[in-house]
């Protein structure tokens, strides 16, 4: 039995060596028995466990003692708190006091272990009545995951697994539903649930129409009538196929285009594929394929440039009636109508042609026909022209093109109408003339020449400045015509005293603002336009 001892402790001295002289102490010394603690190793804890008391540590009891434990999230009592603790391996300490202050103690390790954490990926697409791949990302974090808990969210039973293995699940609606995963180890650490919201889309609903069409290309658009649930049908993708020949002819537009070429029945095949990439398909047995309907128009053979012609179908649609024409004038022109007119631009032999579809989706042949186009000749008559009444001159008149005939009207004063440059020879009068020029297929061209007739000038030979309102300037008759010519006047000593350039103010029988003296004068008159030079005199008369 542990129990306290009393000591006798004795100190002797010397002065010298051991025969020397000595003295002595002696004290009683009481050793208080200490308490003897035994702390036995800790389990492991998980983060989320409750408090719990340590057991496994003790002291003899035959000596009266305190006891207190130390270590992170370990209350003095024994109580160890994992998530004050946090995960990791900690040093506790049980230590036992006895009442004279006498002391033990231990340590031991206490493993605080991480939860493992929940995990998983769904391979996308994520659609209804499908089977989706789940496969298990979770981690262990310590020790190994034994069992794996699902809930759908779809109110199917949740499954536990024993292994991580990929898994399917099938939902058998689409919605937006809450996927919970749970997770626990060999450790008895169990995860808190991943919780993920999983977008279940819809697979579309497809559907097609059966067209009908006509041989010996029947060319047929089965119309896409597929719809969605989630109102997505802009974000769907379409794969069609139109037959059972080995080599699949495949089309990605919405309306599936195909030509068939014999009767028959062929399956059609509509793969749809959401923006999700959720996918149905239908299948549906195609015979609807007749005989060829018969195209045909009316026109004239040929005409000139720019005249509207009248195009008038003529085709026959067999089985139901013409819906649609399809017009090609040969010169970058189309046409959807059956009947209209039309004018070609610029001359040339045009292939028009017509093909038209029926009401059943049946295309005709194509009518053929060429129109040739005869272009206009590009003339002009030549510039307007000033002639001197006693002259004559050439008509700079041109004509381009394949040419039959030229005319000009009127004839008067011309050398010959029929020519393309004429002489207009002594004009009395002035005259607008007209040429027509004919050209290739009757198309004719017209343009206009305006003829000015130079009358000779006629200066008078006196006028009579006097201020009266009569005859106070020198008037020279058909000047007017000729506005670049010159006029001189001269004293009979030589001396200028007009002169002006153009003749828009007549001479007034002044020089310098004063007015000359009655007399004769000399004058020179440069018409120019061809005409010589005019000289004479005029006399003032006051």
């Amino acid at each position: 039995v542990p129990a306290d001892k009393l000591y006798n402790i004795t100190l002797l001295a010397f002065s010298g060596d051991a025969s020397s002289c000595s003295r002595q102490i002696i004290k009683s010394v009481t050793i208080n028995a200490a308490p003897k603690v035994t702390f036995d190793p800790l389990p492991g804890i998980c983060l989320d466990a409750p408090a719990r008391m340590i057991t496994q540590a003790s002291y003899d009891l035959r000596v009266p003692s305190t006891v207190s434990f130390f270590g992170p999230g370990t209350d003095p009592n024994g109580t160890v708190h994992p998530d004050i603790a946090d995960v990791g391996t900690h040093s506790i300490q049980y230590l036992a006091v006895s009442a004279k202050g006498c002391r033990d103690s231990a340590d031991q390790p206490l493993t605080v272990w991480p939860l493992p954490t929940a995990g998983f990926h769904v391979d996308a697409p994520v659609c209804e009545q499908n089977d989706i791949i789940f496969i298990d990302r979770s981690s262990a974090n310590a020790g190994n995951i034994i069992s794996w808990t699902w809930d759908y969210g779809d109110g199917s039973t949740p499954v536990t697994l024993t292994n991580g293995n990929a898994h399917t699940h099938q939902f058998s609606a689409w919605r937006n539903t809450t996927v919970r995963l749970q997770v626990r180890t060999d450790n008895g650490c169990t995860s808190p649930f991943k919780d993920s919201v999983l977008q279940v889309h819809p697979i579309p609903r497809p559907s097609f129409d059966l067209p009908q069409a006509c041989l010996p290309e029947a060319r047929v658009v089965f119309t896409n009538k597929t719809t969605i649930p989630d109102g997505t049908d802009s974000g769907l993708s379409w794969r069609w196929t139109f037959d059972n020949a080995a080599i699949q002819v495949v089309s990605t537009l919405k309306d599936g285009p195909y030509t068939y070429f014999t009767k028959g029945s062929y399956p059609v095949k509509l793969i749809a594929t959401s923006a999700a990439g959720c996918k149905d398909s239908l299948t549906q047995i195609f015979s609807g394929i007749y005989d060829q309907p018969k195209a045909g128009f009316r026109s004239v053979d040929s005409a000139c440039t720019d005249l509207n012609l009248t195009f008038t179908d003529t085709s026959r649609a067999g089985t139901g009636t013409i819906s649609e024409y399809f017009w090609d004038m040969g010169d970058g022109n189309a046409y959807a109508s059956a009947g209209f007119r039309h004018a070609f631009r610029s001359a040339g032999a045009y292939q028009v042609s017509l093909y038209a579809n029926t009401s059943i989706g049946c295309r005709t042949d194509t009518a053929r026909k060429v129109i040739n186009i005869y272009a206009y000749p590009q003339i002009s008559a030549g510039p307007d022209m000033f002639v001197l009444d006693d002259g004559q001159k050439q008509i700079k008149a041109t004509a381009t093109g394949t040419i039959t005939g030229f005319q000009w009207d009127p004839a008067d004063y011309l050398s010959d109408a029929t020519m393309l440059q004429p002489l207009i020879v002594r004009p009395q009068l002035d005259k607008t003339y007209t040429l027509t020029v004919t050209g290739r297929g009757g198309c004719i061209s017209q343009d206009d020449m305006n003829m000015t007739v130079l009358r000779l000038p006629t200066p008078p030979n006196t006028f009579t400045p006097n201020g009266d309102g009569i005859n106070d300037v020198w008037e020279v008759k058909y000047l007017d015509q000729y506005p670049g010519c010159i006029v001189e006047v001269f004293d009979t000593q030589g001396k200028m005293l007009f002169r002006s350039t153009g003749y828009q103010t007549p001479w007034d029988g002044q020089n310098q603002g004063k007015a000359l003296p009655a007399g004769t004068y000399y004058y020179v008159i440069d018409p120019r336009n061809g005409r010589k030079k005019m000289a004479g005199y005029v006399t003032i008369l006051r």
